[in-house]
C-alpha cells in the first residue's frame, strides 16, 4: 500500500505534464494558425469572451499558486502535502484545456475549431442536432463539437458558405 503511495503522485504529474504540454501545443498552433490566416477571428460571444479571459485567469492563478505550493512543501521535506496541489492543479489543467479546445475562429476561407483547421468547401452536410451542437461532415469523417459561448450569427453566416 505505502508503494502506490509513492508511485500514485509521480502518475499524476506526468499526466500533469501531457495534460501542459497540450495545453501549450494548443496555443502555439492558434497562434499559427493566425498569423498564417489573417482572416481569422474568434467566433466567440461577449459573454464567452469574459468567460474564457476569466478561465484564463484562473488557470494561470492556479498554475503559479499551486507550483508555490509544491516547491515550498517540497523545500520543506513534506512531500504528502505537494500532492494536494498536484492534485489541484492537474484536474484544472484537464477542465480548462477541454474548454480552450471548443474555441472556434471563423475566417474567409478557413474555420479553426481547437487545433483543426478546416477549409469551409469540403464541409458536408452541416446541422445542428442540438441548440448547443454543430455537427457537419468534413472528408470521410463526422464532427461535432460544441456551440457554447459561441456567436450564432457568425457562425451560421460562415457556414452558408458550405452551401
Amino acid at each position: 500500500m505505502e508503494g502506490l503511495l509513492v508511485i500514485l503522485p509521480i502518475l499524476v504529474f506526468l499526466v500533469f505534464l501531457w495534460i501542459t504540454y497540450t495545453n501549450i501545443n494548443l496555443f502555439v498552433t492558434i497562434i499559427r494558425c493566425l498569423k498564417k490566416d489573417k482572416t481569422l477571428e474568434c467566433a466567440l460571444s461577449t459573454v464567452g469572451k469574459i468567460f474564457y479571459v476569466g478561465l484564463l485567469i484562473i488557470y494561470v492563478a492556479c498554475f503559479v499558486g499551486c507550483l508555490y505550493f509544491m516547491i515550498i512543501s517540497a523545500m520543506n521535506n513534506k512531500y504528502n502535502d505537494a500532492s494536494l496541489p498536484l492534485n489541484i492543479i492537474a484536474i484544472v489543467s484537464l477542465v480548462s484545456g477541454y474548454l480552450f479546445q471548443q474555441v472556434i475562429f471563423i475566417g474567409r476561407r478557413d474555420m479553426l475549431i481547437g487545433k483543426i483547421q478546416l477549409d469551409y468547401r469540403k464541409i458536408k452536410r452541416v446541422n445542428y442536432p442540438k441548440p448547443t451542437t454543430l455537427s457537419f461532415s468534413y472528408g470521410q469523417k463526422s464532427y461535432s463539437t460544441s456551440l457554447r459561448f459561441m456567436d450564432e450569427s457568425k457562425m451560421k453566416k460562415a457556414l452558408q458558405r458550405t452551401r
